[in-house]
């Protein structure tokens, strides 16, 4: 796939071809949508289910429906559904609801921290209770 190079090797790269990634079931409606006017999609966690390579097709095609100005709402706790390019994102926290860089959210530093030190969380949460 040359649209993604440096995905070469990946189960996503298989997964960003067409017909693969409109069998994604929350994908596949927008395949066949008529989008001459613009559309507003409002998606509720649409990253059930959906192993990390399909959130990243997901997140694809998001962007390239934005693109063709198509606006999405979506309420997600996925670090990788948030990096979408152009995105706003809106943090509920206790002051209230704030514009937040994605970089800066719970969910983004928990998962970063996490992938960054594995053995350092794996012991915060497994042995430091364990004395």
């Amino acid at each position: 796939m040359t649209r993604f190079p440096y995905l070469r090797g990946f189960r996503i790269e298989e997964e960003l071809e067409e017909e693969y990634l409109y069998e994604i079931p929350v994908i596949k409606p927008l395949k066949t949508f008529d989008f001459n006017v613009p559309v507003t999609f409002f998606l509720d966690e649409p990253e059930a289910a959906l192993s990390p390579s399909r959130q990243f097709a997901l997140l694809a095609r998001i962007h390239e429906l934005a693109l063709e100005n198509c606006q999405f709402i979506i309420a997600t706790h996925s670090p990788i559904l948030i990096s979408c390019p152009g995105s706003e994102v809106y943090a509920l926290t206790e002051g209230g609801v704030e514009l937040t860089p994605y970089q800066e959210t719970e969910h983004f530093s928990l998962m970063k921290h996490f992938v960054n030190n594995p053995e350092h969380m794996l012991h915060y949460l497994f042995e430091e209770g364990e004395a």
